[in-house]
């Protein structure tokens, strides 16, 4: 049996295990000066992300001046809301890969295909252009 972890997780068990050999190994003193040493580092990131804070603020009070009701994205949640209901209520079966192409899914087979034709097309020089595309052979 083959544990398969993202990368993040391997990370964060392998500072986990490096942290708790090195808490075993080290003397107190050793550790409170660790814990003082990472007091001074999280002050400092405190620090830098408060000024940065304050930084932003006139940028914000600039984009809530211009943009005082949010529009695109309550607009992309309900076309997403209606494509959704389409798919769920729809006459064709949502397993059927036709019907899902015909609501803007993708389908990796047939994207490859058309993806080849346009960089085949991309490729031919300017006056051999109409000639190619229609004379493509499908795979």
């Amino acid at each position: 049996m083959q544990l398969d972890l993202p990368d993040g997780v391997n990370f964060i068990i392998l500072l986990t295990v490096l942290g708790a050999v090195g808490y075993r190994v080290s003397s107190p003193a050793e550790r409170e000066r660790a814990l003082q040493y990472l007091r001074h580092l999280l002050a400092a990131c405190k620090t830098v992300m408060l000024e940065r804070r304050e930084g932003l603020h006139e940028f914000r009070l600039a984009v809530r001046a211009r943009t005082s009701r949010p529009v695109v994205t309550p607009a992309l949640v309900a076309i997403w809301v209606a494509v959704f209901v389409g798919l769920l209520f729809g006459a064709a079966p949502t397993s059927d890969a036709d019907a899902l192409l015909g609501w803007g899914a993708s389908l990796g087979t047939r994207i490859r295909l058309a993806l080849r034709r346009r960089l085949d097309y991309a490729a031919a020089p300017g006056p051999l252009r109409p000639v190619i595309n229609p004379c493509r052979v499908e795979m």
